[in-house]
């Protein structure tokens, strides 16, 4: 179907714009993402929710982490597809959560008290891309390439911060991604993007970290062209919701949101109600 109709009458996007005015909300994200929804075909509607999932899964996170580590809430993100009294509640309202999600707390749940911020959150994203390399082929090579990026990243950290574990990555050839190790002529091929990373993430800011990284998702969502499908809507979608993040930050907030999560998982802040193993 085409979509041509409902893409022309969006206005445009500018991600560094966003970047560089954040804070100054312009655009109204949820009437955007309501627009978007209504004009969608039944069967666009399902892979469009996991555009929107990942929102849902940084609220469920926020909620788990105050519940087993005594981390302080963050805000709670928008636009999501789960009201905020659904995960609050989540054990009361099972059937009312997304299909990863449920598949999450029935096999994870008796062990979260033993389960560290980060394993707790690497086993939600499994969940959640398991389902959504299912559901749609433009959102599954989104998921694949999204992931390699996050899995890019982590792999730095990891190099650069002793208190975190050593992350488990889909392509054994990240074992080797980090400040000061070589790297493969296969890696700089595939993802020329990892040459600017050891500078940058050296630097340890995290709003130039975030920024690049999103630089990279949305160079790679240039390669999507087409006539007005729903890959065009998949596309705009994904860069509204970054846009939507530099609109709702600013450099003195995130830099110390970021601060602030960094020494809580680095003390392992853990309540006393909880068990440490």
């Amino acid at each position: 179907m085409s979509y041509y109709y409902l893409i022309a009458g969006l206005p445009d996007l500018n991600l560094n714009k966003a970047i560089d005015d954040r804070g100054k909300a312009k655009l109204d994200t949820g009437e955007l993402m309501d627009t978007i929804n209504r004009n969608l075909e039944p069967d666009d509607l399902a892979p469009f929710r996991y555009l929107i999932y990942p929102h849902d899964i940084r609220n469920f996170l926020t909620v788990l982490y105050k519940k087993h580590y005594d981390i302080a809430d963050s805000a709670f993100l928008s636009p999501c597809l789960i009201d905020k009294d659904i995960i609050d509640n989540y054990s009361k309202h099972r059937g009312d959560l997304p299909p990863f999600m449920a598949d999450f707390l029935r096999e994870y749940e008796d062990q979260f008290t033993s389960m560290t911020p980060e394993e707790m959150e690497e086993k939600l994203w499994s969940s959640y891309y398991d389902q959504a390399l299912e559901c749609d082929p433009f959102v599954a090579d989104y998921c694949r390439f999204e992931r390699k990026v996050r899995q890019f990243f982590a792999a730095y950290n990891s190099s650069l911060f002793d208190f975190l574990s050593n992350p488990e990555f889909d392509d054994p050839a990240l074992n080797h991604v980090g400040v000061g190790k070589s790297l493969t002529s296969e890696i700089l091929r595939d993802f020329p993007f990892v040459e600017a990373m050891e500078k940058l993430m050296s630097n340890k800011n995290p709003l130039e970290i975030d920024a690049y990284s999103d630089r990279v998702i949305w160079n790679y969502l240039e390669q999507n062209v087409g006539f007005f499908g729903r890959e065009q809507v998949y596309t705009y979608t994904i860069r509204l919701l970054m846009v939507a993040k530099w609109q709702r930050r600013n450099s003195e907030r995130g830099e110390k949101c970021f601060i602030d999560l960094q020494e809580n998982i680095k003390n392992k802040v853990r309540s006393q109600k909880t068990a440490v193993i």
